[in-house]
């Protein structure tokens, strides 16, 4: 589905006729959706991408049918584009089968000194005579960094063993090094590209020439394509030989560098090349039909030129034979362009690269190639638009996609990450088939940038490491559908997560020189902890207001008051933030990693410094006023009712997963859990403000499961709730269609209050296969005593080991953010927690009456004694209190348990029973009764505490004691 088309709802008008649509001149009948989701249908495997799809929703749109919806884009012309783009595809018929594939990206080497860098890595294949895997010889040379394009000679790499194992780099100076020319030039090979010759059997090389003077490149210079070709029994290239062009003024500046050819079946060579006269500043470019007997590469022929004006006109072509149609796709400076011939020499006019959405591909001033697989065409890329706007040219990262033979278009559901972007260009780069199954791309960071970093150091923002990779594409390895990866990346164990609000790097206490520096106030130390997977928020205190890079929503660039040392004002102009250094970060130590958004996160309502614009633009999106506040919630909190603040949240949330390699996305209901007016009015809401909830999040995971395909890898979808159904269905959150609709992939309940024992969301997860983790936040109490309790490593035990006992498959710590604590080394490891001292309480948080929340007495299962609210009993009243326990003393005699009542005072022994077996309580002080409690009664599960009071007493806390047996 396009990116710029969002549903938003409006009433329905029943029977409205379809309306003819018009284009400019051309008017069609409506469209028929029955036909239309027969194509589509055709092609499931292409999971949100068929325009056809989209064709059928205006169509609905237009009828005014049952979807009830209408569709918006941000500009009319791009709705007409799109409306122009479903009539071509329906008059052109279906889209080509889509022809799927894995990725595994190798890196063959890294690491630089800063002077120079490997570049122009392309391989050509030897193929073994008994039928064994080929040798792949990769050719590259060295750039010295502090010029322009200034190259040394060529050198090589080897593997016999596809990829398990390099030799090299050997340098060939002799025979593809350079040479001197008389005054002072000096003149060499690049843009090298090996391509086994099957007609010959010989490995042939082709690129051109380049010519210095004082290690600069000659601005006005004659160029000539070289030819070369590989001993593979000596490891030895041939030296360079020039290929004899027609004698013509126009080929005075002619090259073949950094193309892709094509191999005619009786040995011919379609060589495409660029070329221009003397002093012309538009490049042309043509197809030379080519001869080589195994030792010379003579031309035979040329076809007509392609011209374009400005933009240096058209060149680096690359050329592909696809379902007997030649595909030649081509540079400017402007734009990427693409023609096509029947016979490889005569092609048609060239035309911009779009996609199938009539947008322009966003790729310019830089080469793009081809892969191949049957009748399958692919094109191999760069472009605007993916986050990267501080890479030189945009030329990073790499991408490949499928491509409409027919309608030359980029199919944009198609599109994948071949290699990641870390801030270094890959936009010179070669295209080898291994095997018939098997393609490689090979590419290195080209270690140049922007201005002022015009050298990119070693230690960089964004991780680049001169990194030579290989792009192994596998058609005989399909990539398992969206549901699989999912079910896969579910299955992963998560011990501990770790959720940081970022705040270190918001409000760090001093400046902060480096993008990495704020790793060690929380996260790098977490590296051989029990901790997993790391979920990081760069939410502002605020809805809208972000502290990574966005384009959709406002950036956090704060720096007054306690925000004086913020960090992204000095990361974004480096193309960085923290959401991105914390990624590289984990993926180096091993760790998992999530973004968090806050749903509604309202600390502006008492915070001027994290009101964004968007709140001060549109007051009426709001719940109220400072100074007319709602019932409940703050008069910050925006509204799900609005179709902008859905679109909002959906669209930041599918930036995030389109431009961040994360593992997954939180999405946080609890803070702050009022979504609707009527939540806030303190009444229920209804059937439709949950139906706008659930669209939103059927929208969001058919956004992730897109950017899961683009990635090669699943990108999991979790929520973090109130632990009761009933109570979110009141707040508009329907987690029983959710989790029965499959959109969810793992459920994080809990918060600053907990309503139901964790058995119940246990049940929940597993009556529909999700995953669960149960949230343990830090406890809200105000009583100082009860506070520096519930704070304790040993309550923090008894919470994970409870939550354990109930079969969560993980513990995710909110608000707990002190790397060194030893609690990352335990409440991961139930076995161990069941070995140490330990305090579980009737109640950690107790039960909020704050009005920022939605009333939640009735929903309240579990205790919510504290010493905030102590329980009032009548002489000889009785009271049953429920207590979560994860411990099985019958296991060990180690370990002993006692029950402590902390009362207002001990005037009168209250009488005690442990699940129906009476516990012998002593005073402990002015305050404090205390019984132990016989080990083969405390086994996991929910125990029952019945106390009946001797006369009026006032218990304000109870608490279960793990303790070292005496």
């Amino acid at each position: 589905m396009n990116t710029w088309l969002h549903p938003c709802s409006r009433e329905r008008e029943p029977g409205r006729a379809p309306r003819r649509i018009r284009i400019d001149a051309l008017e069609v009948e409506p469209l028929d959706p029955k036909r239309l989701n027969a194509r589509a249908n055709a092609r499931q495997r292409v999971e949100d991408n068929a325009f056809h799809l989209s064709a059928v929703r205006i169509w609905e749109a237009d009828r005014g049918s049952t979807a009830g919806t209408r569709l918006r884009a941000p500009r009319r012309s791009r709705r007409l584009a799109a409306i122009a783009a479903i009539v071509t595809s329906v008059a052109a018929g279906a889209a080509p089968p889509i022809a799927d594939y894995t990725i595994q990206l190798d890196v063959i080497r890294e690491g630089y000194d800063g002077v120079h860098c490997w570049v122009h890595p392309r391989a050509g294949i030897v193929p073994a005579s008994n039928g064994a895997a080929p040798s792949v010889v990769l050719t590259l040379q060295k750039l010295w960094l502090r010029g322009s394009d200034v190259f040394g000679p060529l050198h090589e790499l080897r593997t016999d063993d596809l990829g398990r194992t390099w030799n090299g780099p050997v340098e060939h100076a002799a025979t593809l090094g350079q040479r001197a020319e008389p005054n002072g030039v000096t003149v060499g090979a690049c843009d090298f590209w090996p391509k086994w010759h099957a007609a010959s059997g010989r490995l042939l090389g082709i690129g051109h020439t380049v010519r210095y003077r004082d290690n600069a490149v000659i601005r006005e210079r004659p160029r000539e394509t070289y030819f070369s070709i590989y001993d593979p029994a000596a490891r030895t290239w041939t030296a360079c030989r020039t290929l004899a062009m027609p004698d013509e003024p126009r080929f005075y500046n002619a090259g073949a560098g950094c193309a892709q050819r094509v191999d005619l079946p009786g040995g011919d060579i379609l060589l495409p090349f660029y070329f221009k006269a003397r002093g012309a500043s538009d490049y042309r470019v043509a197809v030379a039909r080519c001869a080589f007997d195994g030792s010379t590469l003579s031309v035979r022929t040329v076809g007509p030129e392609l011209a374009l004006a400005g933009g240096r006109g058209l060149y680096e072509p690359s050329l592909a034979h696809v379902g007997g149609r030649f595909f030649l796709t081509l540079r400017n400076d402007q734009a990427a362009y693409v023609a096509t011939s029947r016979d490889g020499l005569n092609f048609d006019a060239p035309r911009r690269w779009t996609c199938d959405d009539g947008t322009d591909l966003g790729s310019y001033n830089t080469q793009a190639h081809w892969v191949t697989h049957g009748d399958a065409l692919f094109l191999v890329y760069t472009r605007r638009g993916a986050g990267n706007d501080h890479v030189t040219r945009h030329r990073a990262p790499l991408f490949i996609a499928q491509i409409d033979p027919e309608r030359l278009v980029v199919l944009r559901a198609t599109e994948r990450i071949l290699v990641p972007e870390h801030g270094a260009r890959l936009g010179n780069f070669g295209i080898t088939e291994i095997t018939a199954s098997e393609t490689w791309v090979t590419v290195a960071e080209w270690m140049q940038g922007n201005p002022p970093m015009r050298i990119i150091p070693p230690d960089n923002p964004w991780g680049a490491n001169n990194r030579v990779y290989a792009a192994r594409i596998r058609f005989d390895r399909p990539l398992p559908p969206a549901a699989a990866m999912r079910a896969a990346a579910r299955e992963r164990p998560r011990r501990l997560l770790f959720n940081d609000d970022g705040g270190e790097t918001r409000v760090p206490p001093r400046p902060l020189p480096k993008p990495a520096d704020f790793l060690p106030a929380r996260i790098a130390p977490l590296a051989g902890t029990q901790v997993d997977t790391i979920v990081f928020d760069t939410t502002s205190g605020t809805f809208n207001r972000f502290a990574h890079r966005t384009q959709v929503a406002e950036m956090f660039f704060q720096r007054e008051g306690r925000y004086q040392h913020n960090i992204l004002p000095d990361l974004a102009p480096l193309g960085t933030d923290s959401l991105r250094v914390v990624t590289e970060h984990c993926r180096k130590v091993g760790h998992e990693v999530f973004w968090t958004m806050r749903m509604n996160d309202t600390h502006d309502a008492s915070n001027p410094l994290l009101i964004p614009k968007l709140k001060a633009a549109h007051p009426d999106w709001l719940m109220g006023t400072k100074e007319k506040p709602p019932k409940r919630g703050t008069w910050s909190a925006v509204d799900y009712a609005r179709p902008e603040i859905r679109d909002l949240a959906r669209r930041t949330i599918a930036e995030v997963a389109a431009n961040f390699d994360i593992d997954g996305i939180e999405l946080d209901f609890w803070r702050h859990p009022v979504f609707f007016r009527q939540t806030a009015a303190e009444l229920p809401v209804g059937d439709e403000e949950r139906a706008l909830m659930t669209a939103l999040l059927r929208d969001i995971r058919r956004d992730l499961d897109a950017a899961a395909r683009r990635r090669g890898h699943a990108i999991l979808l979790a929520i973090k709730t109130p632990d009761s159904v009933s109570y979110c269905r009141e707040l508009g959150l329907d987690l029983e269609h959710w989790l029965a609709d499959g959109l969810v992939d793992f459920l994080v309940p809990g918060g600053y209050f907990q309503l139901n024992h964790w058995t119940e969301s246990v049940a929940l997860a597993r009556r529909h296969g999700v995953k669960i983790y149960a949230c343990l936040p830090e406890s809200r109490v105000r009583d100082e005593a009860g506070k520096r309790e519930r704070a304790s490593l040993e309550t923090l035990r008894g919470r994970a080991l409870a939550a354990w006992a109930a079969g969560v498959d993980g513990i995710e710590m909110f608000n707990h953010s002190n790397p060194q604590s030893p609690l990352w080394r335990e409440l991961g490891d139930p076995a161990l927690l069941r070995t140490l001292p330990k305090i579980y309480f009737a109640s950690v948080q107790g039960a909020s009456n704050s009005r920022s929340y939605y009333p939640a007495q009735k929903h309240t299962v579990v205790p919510t004694l504290t010493p905030d609210a102590p329980a009032k009993l009548a002489a000889n009243e009785a009271r049953t209190i429920e207590v979560l326990i994860g411990d099985d003393l019958r296991t060990t005699e180690r370990l002993g348990a006692r029950l402590t009542l902390r009362v207002a005072r001990t005037d009168a022994a209250p009488r005690v029973e442990w699940d129906g077996v009476p516990i012998a309580l002593a005073a402990v002080d002015a305050h404090t009764w205390s019984g132990a409690i016989e080990r083969a009664r405390v086994t996991p599960g929910v125990r029952r505490i019945a106390i009946r009071a001797a006369r009026t007493m006032e218990l304000q806390d109870l608490a279960v004691r793990i303790e070292a047996a005496p």
